[in-house]
């Protein structure tokens, strides 16, 4: 199956919005083994909106639309599906009900301008939506299917998981399976040399995506069913993992903070931080899965050496005859912050982010306190302040995954 994917309005044709629904979509696709064959954004225009489906079904089997289904005048999408494929626009009941018990819900008054997202093209299907009131579309033409979704990601996704996925598998022939591997502490280079042929392969494939800090694997099968696929994705993936394990931290949509807190909640643990040259972006990783306050206890940012005196508990004598930037700052600032939350471990942070610096820039160094003792490693992570800051924050939570590993 061919598959065209048409993104829809002004705010995310000139950059105001990001499109990642299109990416979402394309990988999306992408596993079910569906072919993209392109992808394109439009204005908030029908005659244009509807000339781009009508090439789109010449080439595809499969045409997605991405928003324009809100209730105002600009919101074009079902105009221009029902000026391509000939079937005139009719007021769905069953949509219509879907709206206003969205308002009834929320003790709203509907307004009237939200009657038009009933609307939908002759022979078309409404698709549910539960996080909000603009109902999808699914319109069958002969072999071929135009879909329409709508933009906000956050309605778009469930919509796509719930009532187009399925029906899409439903019509293809053969399975695939794809699995992803989230590795850190590697370079793309150095982990291409350590899996070598496997690299080679077509079938299953295994191609790299490298990130800032981390290389991601994506591990693709294709097979005449998908148990079949599921097989072969799988013994590649064992065969990956006997290569370069050490460096993977998880599977899927895993992330290196999200596994750091599971393994610190299983063994009923507890973290604190205190950063100084990542200036809370190891704070906010940690913080951002939920149920975060089970494991992460909280910390403070200690950006110049007052606030390492007065929050870190760091002697100014200490930290001018060691350095501000140095293994032994980084060890202090963890042991300190453990001690005073009363944490099992401390992470801490410092080093150079420049442009302007005292020192060497991209010099850096993290820490892992626990109470077994506590230890550091030198970091140098280049001369761009935006990758030094967040390359620090990846090597912190990969130096505390690599101490949770050993004591574990």
């Amino acid at each position: 199956m061919k598959a065209a994917v048409l993104a829809v309005g002004n705010e995310v044709l000139y950059g105001d919005t990001q499109n990642s629904n299109g990416a979402y979509l394309a990988s999306e696709l992408t596993a079910a083994t569906v072919q993209i064959v392109f992808q394109t954004v439009l204005a908030d225009e029908i005659a244009q909106v509807a000339a781009a489906i009508t090439h789109a079904l010449r080439v595809a089997d499969l045409v997605v639309l991405i928003g324009g289904l809100g209730p105002t005048v600009d919101d074009i999408t079902r105009q221009a599906v029902a000026e391509a494929t000939s079937c005139p626009l009719a007021l769905d009941q069953a949509a219509m009900a879907q709206i206003e018990q969205y308002f009834l819900e929320r003790k709203r008054p509907m307004p009237e301008s939200n009657r038009r997202q009933a609307l939908l093209p002759a022979g078309g299907e409404a698709l549910g939506n539960d996080r909000g009131t603009a109902p999808g579309l699914w319109l069958e033409l002969g072999s071929q299917v135009v879909v329409a979704l709508p933009g906000p990601p956050i309605e778009l996704e469930p919509m796509f998981q719930a009532s187009v996925l399925p029906r899409l598998r439903q019509r293809l022939k053969s399975g695939r399976a794809v699995t992803w591997l989230r590795t850190s502490g590697i370079g793309e280079s150095s982990l291409q040399e350590l899996l070598g042929d496997l690299l080679t392969s077509a079938n299953p494939s295994v191609l790299p995506y490298a990130k800032l800090g981390e290389v991601h694997l994506r591990i693709l099968a294709d097979a005449a069913s998908q148990q079949e696929a599921e097989q072969m994705a799988a013994g590649r993936l064992r065969a990956v993992r006997e290569r370069i394990g050490p460096y993977v931290y998880g599977q899927g949509n895993a992330t290196l903070e999200g596994v750091l807190l599971e393994t610190l909640l299983g063994r009923h643990e507890t973290l604190a931080v205190s950063e100084s040259a990542t200036g809370g972006l190891v704070s906010a990783r940690l913080s951002d899965p939920a149920g975060a306050s089970q494991v992460f206890l909280g910390g403070s940012v200690v950006y110049t050496a007052l606030a390492k005196v007065e929050f870190g508990a760091l002697e100014r004598s200490a930290i001018d005859r060691n350095g501000a930037v140095s293994a032994w700052t980084a060890k202090a600032l963890a042991e300190s912050v453990r001690q005073k939350l009363g944490a099992t471990w401390g992470l801490a942070t410092c080093g150079w982010a420049g442009p302007q610096a005292d020192g060497e820039v991209g010099l850096a160094y993290t820490a892992v306190a626990g109470t077994a003792g506590v230890e550091s490693q030198e970091h140098r992570l280049g001369h761009n302040r935006y990758d030094v800051r967040h390359r620090l924050t990846q090597a912190a939570l990969w130096h505390l995954y690599q101490v949770l590993g050993r004591e574990g």
